[in-house]
Parts: structure tokens; sequence; C-alpha cells
């Protein structure tokens, strides 16, 4: 989900395109076999839940952190 939302933002490099096609992949054909039905007909709904989730962190708003905030200072 989260290099799903990076790609939107930025271009992912190509480990992390690889990353992403390959998880999208095993994602798809896990839900294909689970549900008995085709690939092709799971594809759109893992699309539609992956935009679904990229909006909601689309509407979240950013928050920053000072460093010695992180670090418990």
């Amino acid at each position: 989900k989260h290099l799903t939302y990076l790609s939107h933002i930025k271009p992912l490099s190509f480990r992390e395109q690889r990353m992403l096609e390959r998880s999208r992949y095993l994602v798809v054909s896990e839900l294909a076999a689970v549900c008995r039905q085709a690939e092709c007909m799971i594809e759109p709904r893992v699309d539609q839940a992956l935009a679904k989730a990229c909006s909601k962190h689309d509407r979240r708003p950013v928050r920053v952190r000072a460093a010695g905030a992180a670090v418990g200072h």
C-alpha cells in the first residue's frame, strides 16, 4: 500500500517498482485463488481498494516532528 502511495508522489526506483509489481501480483493471485475467480476479475477490486487507501492517506494531515521529539528530548 505504501509503495502504491509513493508511486503517486514520486517516481519509484527500479527496485521499488519491482517490489511493487511483485507484491501486487502476489496479492492478486492469492485473492484469485481464494475467491476462485480469474485474476482479471480481482485486479479491479485490488486497484479500487488501493485507490481508496491512498485517498484516505491524502486527506490525513502531514505531521512533522522535530528531530529532538523523535528521540524524546
